[in-house]
């Protein structure tokens, strides 16, 4: 995300909005192995130019920096997946699906190191 871009979703709010994203997590190993381009499984099949990974302290800071408050990022795990690009990635997707992500959703693992960042946040206002 950039501040540029929140503080224009938080133009578009009315006073009291809510806003909300779901994120890649740059903590999350599984998207570090499948994202990141220095990972050896890394896919560029579905991603847009604009997905970075984050983190809760990166996505939090460009929140409060563009004006939203009672802001709130969370890691969520305990997602699976059909399909991935890659032959190795595909092989290891019952692993991925069947231990990884349940194991990802144990409170203290999730936190911060769940695949995806869930953040919501508030216009000031009524």
């Amino acid at each position: 995300m950039c501040v540029r871009s929140l503080r224009e979703a938080l133009r578009l709010l009315k006073p009291g909005g809510r806003f909300f994203s779901y994120d890649p997590n740059r903590h999350s190993p599984s998207m570090f192995l499948y994202r990141h381009p220095r990972s050896p499984l890394v896919s560029a099949a579905g991603k847009t130019d604009n997905e970075v990974l984050l983190t809760r302290a990166q996505l939090t800071a460009e929140l409060v920096a563009a004006g939203f408050e009672q802001v709130e990022v969370v890691g969520l795990s305990g997602i699976s997946y059909r399909f991935v690009e890659g032959r190795v990635a595909r092989a290891l997707l019952p692993i991925y699906n069947g231990i990884y992500e349940r194991v990802m959703q144990l409170p203290f693992l999730e936190k911060r190191f769940g695949t995806f960042l869930i953040a919501t946040a508030r216009k000031p206002g009524p």
